[in-house]
């Protein structure tokens, strides 16, 4: 039986690297696969060495691979197959909460963020900042965000930018 649940794992990480869309597996597959990693770590299971090595690797990847796909849904506002482990169902309605709350609010998020919105005063090739931080080129009436203070002052004393609001 358990012998199944590893080929199972291999079977499913091999099938989610092929597929673009999320693969059919059962609500219990992720608990039913560490309970077999857990039993082959305390050793009630017997197996292979390389078998208790590579099935935490696999599940690992295969959960990986599915948030991935996951996050592509999110973003093309489909809803998920309808028999997905509850961990995946939970990640799903977490991010797309917050992926929702971004996209309505994205402005007033970026905002309250701190980030201070410059107008571009004149045409500027891709200049090194106090910070560090390379920005440009940018062209005349072009708008750029910034958070650092030192960045911003030079920007204005220098009359590269001012405020957006000015």
């Amino acid at each position: 039986m358990n012998e199944q649940l590893y080929e199972s794992l291999c079977q499913a990480v091999y099938k989610e690297k092929k597929s673009n869309e999320l693969q059919l597996i059962t609500k219990t597959f992720y608990s039913d696969i560490e309970t077999y990693i857990n039993d082959l770590k305390d050793g009630t299971e017997p197996a292979p060495a390389e078998t208790k090595q590579n099935a935490s690797k696999l599940l690992e990847e295969l959960f990986e691979k599915r948030k991935q796909k996951i996050l592509i849904y999110i973003a093309h506002n489909k809803s998920l197959p309808q028999s997905v482990p509850a961990i995946e169902q939970k990640f799903f309605e977490l991010v797309s909460e917050d992926y929702r709350k971004i996209t309505l609010d994205g402005y007033k998020s970026v905002a309250q963020q701190g980030i201070t919105n410059l107008y571009v005063n004149k045409d500027i090739p891709e200049i090194l900042l106090p910070s560090g931080r390379k920005i440009g080129p940018y062209k005349t009436g072009d708008i750029i965000g910034m958070e650092n203070a030192e960045d911003i002052n030079f920007l204005k004393s220098t009359a590269i930018c001012k405020d957006k609001t000015e």
